[in-house]
């Protein structure tokens, strides 16, 4: 993963307590215990004990989240500018945000509550136990659920360890939003309208809130790509092994961030390589231990400069890489090895790279291939960097439409062969385009009924296509 992962991690270190909160033997707050009834039968999981819940003002609430400088310390402040580097390497940052304030502001302007494994409580925004705040406890109720059950920091910790913590993250915020779609699904129909129109409310205003603050698209698509793909993942997994697999993901997670981007990676048997992290010439010194650069931050990168629906094809292929960061001539710098699936798909990531670099800064980037590996080098160009444009939303919103679709399909029982080959076929399709632009410009509006027509039209064609081409084999 590239480190802005590590980086927003440090909001959550930022606003907990450092001691850890004593076990509490005290009842449910009566304003909780209805809702975790519930999240217990969604989940299917017992809770152990009572989970503690603070309601506060959207003032104090603020103080908790914001990323204040003199909250973090002098290794917190490094991490985030040498994340901030990374990502300015990458094409995803410009020279002029500031990403400890870009974080800040999305912590204030997205995060509704939360749940400490630390202190094992529950804090929320607001004082009125509307459904709006009611959808919020079921999901964070839910993450005190999972922590009873299956220990999330020793999780994190251990993804830590193996560079997964993006993967970890698509697993728990995704088991939360499933059981929040299903809390939200179950309430009644005036309180279902009411929290609807509450959520595409607060949706708007902090979509508002992040763009004043110059919060670039790939922030919020890093962000917001474990709560949309994430469920989606679960689904896939679910539906091919069956009820108890979001438990024995628990026991055992995904360990790259493919699998939530290509989801069918849980399901077929696909290995990641092991790529040795790639070597430093003289006069470059490393910073920091190597890293995984990911599938996901691949697709973002390719997509920031060409088609995201071919830049998913290719980062589709992805099946393990290094990454380590370096310091030359005064610019931070990355070098990441990465491979393919087949020595096709390793062609496919080498020349989308090449492509890549060929577009940004001059000098800024190139690749080098040897064997089935292409190693990216890419230094922050600064202030006389090229700016890339920002597809990074439009790039999460190919792949949301594309493992809806896949996820769909997969739970109607179709096979994971045919499912996978429509929904890759769907989002090609240059009549699904207009709806992808339409999502982009405003998640929240209601598609248009006669486009939806169509696409569902070109759906059911590409279906019938694979389900024929999938049975000649």
């Amino acid at each position: 993963m590239l480190v802005v992962a590590i980086a927003l991690s440090l909001a959550t270190g930022a606003v907990a307590p450092a001691a850890r909160a004593a076990t509490s033997k005290a009842a449910w707050d009566p304003r909780v215990a209805a809702i975790a009834k519930d999240v217990e039968r969604l989940r299917g999981l017992k809770f152990e004990r009572p989970v503690p819940a603070a309601f506060l003002s959207d003032a104090a609430f603020d103080k908790k989240v914001a990323i204040s400088q003199r909250k973090l310390s002098a290794d917190d402040k490094a991490q985030i500018e040498r994340a901030a580097a990374q990502l300015r390497a990458a094409g995803l940052l410009a020279d002029d945000i500031d990403l400890r304030e870009a974080m800040s502001s999305l912590q204030t302007a997205y995060v509704l509550a939360y749940y400490d494994p630390k202190t094992k409580r529950v804090t929320v925004r607001g004082t009125q136990l509307d459904p709006a705040t009611e959808v919020t406890l079921a999901h964070e109720l839910t993450h005190a659920l999972q922590d009873q059950h299956f220990d999330l920091e020793k999780l994190q910790r251990a993804a830590s360890r193996s560079h997964s913590s993006d993967a970890l993250k698509a697993l728990v915020e995704g088991d939360a939003v499933r059981v929040q779609q299903m809390y939200t699904a179950g309430l009644p129909a005036d309180e279902r309208a009411r929290y609807d129109a509450a959520s595409r409310s607060s949706s708007d205003t902090a979509r508002a809130e992040a763009r004043a603050s110059s919060v670039p698209d790939s922030l919020l698509a890093f962000v917001q790509s474990s709560y949309l793909l994430g469920p989606l993942m679960l689904q896939v997994a679910r539906a091919v092994n069956g009820e108890h697999a979001i438990d024995r993901l628990f026991r055992d997670p995904p360990t790259n961030d493919s699998a939530y981007l290509t989801p069918t990676r849980l399901v077929d048997g696909t290995k990641v390589r092991a790529v040795a992290p790639p070597k430093l010439a003289r006069g470059e010194r490393v910073e920091g231990k190597p890293d995984v650069f990911g599938a996901f931050a691949l697709y973002l990168i390719l997509a920031s400069r060409s088609d995201p629906v071919p830049a998913l094809a290719v980062a589709d292929g992805w099946a393990g890489d290094s990454m380590v960061t370096f310091r030359r001539n005064g610019r931070t710098c990355v070098r990441a090895s990465f491979a393919g699936r087949t020595n096709d798909a390793s062609n496919a990531i080498g020349d989308a790279l090449g492509h890549w670099a060929e577009q940004g800064s001059p000098g800024a980037a190139d690749v080098e291939r040897h064997g089935r590996l292409s190693t990216l080098t890419a230094c922050d160009p600064g202030a006389s960097g090229v700016p890339s444009h920002d597809g990074s939303m439009a790039a999460l919103i190919v792949a949301d439409v594309r493992n809806t679709l896949l996820a769909t399909l997969t739970e109607q029982g179709v096979g994971i062969a045919p499912a996978q080959c429509t929904a890759n076929g769907v989002v090609r399709d240059p009549a699904v385009r207009p709806l992808v632009d339409a999502t982009v410009a405003d998640p929240n509006a209601t598609p248009d009924p006669a486009l939806l027509a169509s696409v569902r039209q070109r759906v059911v064609a590409i279906a019938a296509e694979c389900a024929s081409r999938n049975s000649v084999r």
